[in-house]
């Protein structure tokens, strides 16, 4: 089963749903990142390659766009490590952990809004 980070959570990806008529839907006020996993399968390990690099440039554009994410990437690695664990994943595979106003509001303002942190993994096989 396929798992994904969101609303603080690791639930199913199939309940990770967003409103129709959330903000970033609408104005594309969202930030990403894409985070390559290789596994080896000799050491039965799966690697993500500079997880941290990846977590500081998301929260950085993160905070650019007025967005409060409230983790740190060492506990983004931390999170993205236990997805990978949950979902049982023994082949290469791509992350992509995104951060976006999932407010109902259609103004392209930026302040003041509710930000979540999503992540879901795509396996490339």
């Amino acid at each position: 089963m396929d798992y994904a980070y969101f609303e603080g959570k690791i639930i199913p990806v199939e309940q990770a749903n967003i409103n129709i008529k959330t903000n970033s839907l609408h104005y594309g006020t969202l930030v990403f990142e894409g985070i390559r996993t290789y596994y080896n399968e000799k050491q039965n390990q799966l690697y993500i390659l500079f997880s941290n690099d990846h977590y500081l440039r998301l929260l950085k554009n993160a905070k650019a766009m007025f967005m409060d994410t409230n983790k740190t990437p060492e506990e983004l690695t931390e999170i993205t490590k236990e997805l990978l664990r949950k979902s049982e994943i023994r082949e290469d595979t791509y992350i992509r952990p995104f951060v976006y106003f999932k407010d109902l509001a259609l103004t392209p303002k930026l302040k003041d809004f509710t930000s979540e942190i999503a992540i879901y993994t795509y396996k490339f096989g």
